[in-house]
């Protein structure tokens, strides 16, 4: 829980790359503090709470990245990160965005 709740503080000290940023918005769907929710897709949400709005994708997503689901290397290729492995097809965009 912790790991995801500092998701939500690297997005409050980090307005310009996250709350502000075209980029997290082409990633996640819309802008960070938007309310609008999406229907959860296991090919786009890790989990179900991270369909309820894009801070919460963030978070989970930020959370799986702490948690070392993912590293860095899994970029190379666009078949490394599995659903098995992370649950969300569009996890590579996140990785590139905090890249």
């Amino acid at each position: 829980m912790l790991r995801h709740e500092y998701g939500h503080a690297f997005a409050y000290w980090y307005p310009g790359l996250v709350r502000r940023s075209r980029e997290f918005t082409e990633i996640f769907g819309n802008r960070y503090d938007s309310d609008i929710k999406s229907e959860y897709d296991p090919d786009e949400h890790l989990t179900p709470y991270a369909a309820k709005r894009p801070a919460e994708d963030f978070a989970e997503s930020f959370m799986a990245f702490v948690k070392g689901k993912v590293s860095w290397s899994d970029l190379e290729s666009p078949h490394v990160v599995s659903k098995d492995q992370v649950g969300k097809t569009a996890f590579q965009a996140y990785l590139r965005f905090i890249e």
